[in-house]
């Protein structure tokens, strides 16, 4: 793969969601007679990197599909476009941060379930191998959104 050229960044065009947490918060009103509203401030971050799929990398021309060997040479090459294609530094970082109330009926308990989730772009980069009619696909995934799902469900009501 020394000698190795980038002919161009193919995007699946598709956005992947990847659910990478899951959060708990319980809430319990004893009160007989008065609701109660709890507030939580929720806030997640993630590194924003691109991810270059070495073990994915095939080789294409001739009919045939064969692993690659030597590309670590033109690993950070690969990641150097795929940063640039999508404005990334090495450690930029995605941040949500939103307050959610609940309100909670006397003498119930629920339980906030936040489900964290990154949204991915996905693609391949396209090597030239050197060999006429045969190049190189690289895969390649990287988070462009931090989301998240906030549900509130029921949980059985105990005296305390």
């Amino acid at each position: 793969m020394s000698g190795s050229r980038i002919l161009g960044i193919e995007e699946s065009g598709e956005l992947e969601e990847q659910v990478i947490e899951i959060e708990r918060h319980p809430f319990t009103n004893s009160s007989r007679t008065s609701p109660a509203t709890r507030q939580l401030e929720i806030s997640n971050s993630i590194e924003r990197t691109a991810q270059i799929e070495s073990s994915s990398v095939s080789r294409h021309g001739g009919g045939a599909t064969v692993s690659v060997l030597g590309l670590g040479s033109v690993m950070a090459q690969l990641q150097q476009e795929i940063s640039q294609r999508y404005a990334l530094t090495s450690r930029s970082s995605l941040t949500v941060r939103e307050s959610v109330s609940v309100e909670v009926a006397p003498r119930t308990a629920v339980e906030l379930v936040v489900e964290w989730k990154t949204v991915c772009a996905r693609g391949d980069i396209r090597l030239s191998t050197g060999r006429r009619g045969q190049d190189a696909l690289v895969p390649y995934r990287v988070p462009v959104r931090l989301t998240f799902v906030a549900e509130v469900k029921d949980l059985p009501y105990r005296e305390t």
